[in-house]
C-alpha cells in the first residue's frame, strides 16, 4: 500500500448500495463490504466480492474486485455470469447526518465497458 494511514480511514464494516449510473436513485442491489490493511472482503445474496484498495491522491482511492457467484439463482447486474472483474475508483462524498465516512465508487469491468456506481456507508470500526 503507498501509504497506510490513508487506508486506515477506510477500516471497517461498510454497507454497500449499487447504483444505475443514470439515475442514482434506482437501486440494483446492497450488500455489505470490510476494508482492512487495503483488503476488501464483501457479499450479497448471489456474489462475494475479493479485492484491494489503495490510495492514488488526496481522498481518491483505486480498487480492483473479484466478483465469484455463491448462488446460481441470482444474475448479476452484468448478466449470468459466474466470475468477473471490476475496477474502480473512489471518492469520498460528504459525511451522513449521523457523521458516517461515506463513499461513491465509479466501477467498471476490466475492458471498460458497462459500469455501475457503488454508494458505500461506513457502519462500524474494526475491533
Amino acid at each position: 500500500m503507498s501509504d497506510s494511514g490513508e487506508t486506515e480511514v477506510l477500516e471497517g464494516l461498510w454497507i454497500v448500495r449499487f447504483l444505475e449510473p443514470n439515475d442514482p436513485t434506482a437501486d440494483l442491489n446492497g450488500g455489505v463490504a470490510v476494508i482492512e490493511s487495503g483488503k476488501i472482503f464483501g457479499g450479497d445474496s448471489g456474489y462475494f466480492y475479493v479485492g484491494e484498495i489503495e490510495p492514488t491522491s488526496n481522498a481518491v482511492w483505486q480498487m480492483k474486485l473479484q466478483i465469484t457467484r455463491h448462488d446460481q439463482n441470482i444474475e448479476s447486474v452484468f448478466g449470468d455470469v459466474d466470475q468477473f472483474s471490476l475496477i474502480g475508483s473512489s471518492k469520498q462524498i460528504a459525511d451522513d447526518d449521523q457523521g458516517r465516512r461515506r463513499l461513491r465508487v465509479e466501477l467498471f469491468l476490466l475492458n471498460g465497458e458497462q459500469g455501475l456506481v457503488a454508494e458505500l456507508k461506513k457502519v462500524a470500526e474494526l475491533p
